[in-house]
């Protein structure tokens, strides 16, 4: 009997050491997009991005006047679409950068340092004022840990 107390007790002790601690979830990283700053007078009028190795986890909030469309394969590969319907929508680098929240596998060794997590895309511009839209490339765009809620 004691031995079946002492055994109880080990693996209710390791499986405690194996949970997380409350609100952390054993899921991958989630990290925040940072949109590189454009030219002064350009506001963005869309944004379309895909992620290799990687999905998005969510958009923080969806400004008025626009519409977001996400696809997330499940190969990992992953596609964002997201304009303004008008002009007047249109939002700065700094408003786009806490919108979007990518994520990566679920193995802990390739989320380390975002390992393998590549995300490319434009920006689509309109200067402030009358003016013509503008396409920006990002062959590169940086990833920073998300605030967790």
């Amino acid at each position: 009997m004691k031995t079946l107390m002492k055994t109880l007790v080990c693996l209710t002790l390791l499986g405690m050491l194996a949970c997380p601690p409350e609100g952390e979830a054993a899921s991958p990283s989630v990290y925040q997009l940072v949109i590189p700053a454009i030219p002064h007078g350009l506001r963005i009028m869309g944004i379309k991005l895909s992620i290799i190795s990687g999905r998005f986890a969510g958009v923080t909030d969806c400004p008025a006047g626009w519409s977001i469309s996400i696809n997330n394969d499940p190969n990992w590969s992953a596609t964002l679409d997201a304009r303004a319907i008008v002009g007047a929508a249109a939002i700065s680098t700094r408003q786009a950068s806490p919108l979007i929240l990518v994520s990566g596998g679920t193995d802990a060794e390739q989320l380390s340092d975002q390992k393998g997590i590549s995300v490319r895309g434009e920006l689509t511009t309109l200067r402030d004022g009358p003016g013509d839209l503008k396409t920006i490339k990002l062959d590169h765009v940086d990833l920073i840990p998300a605030a967790r809620h």
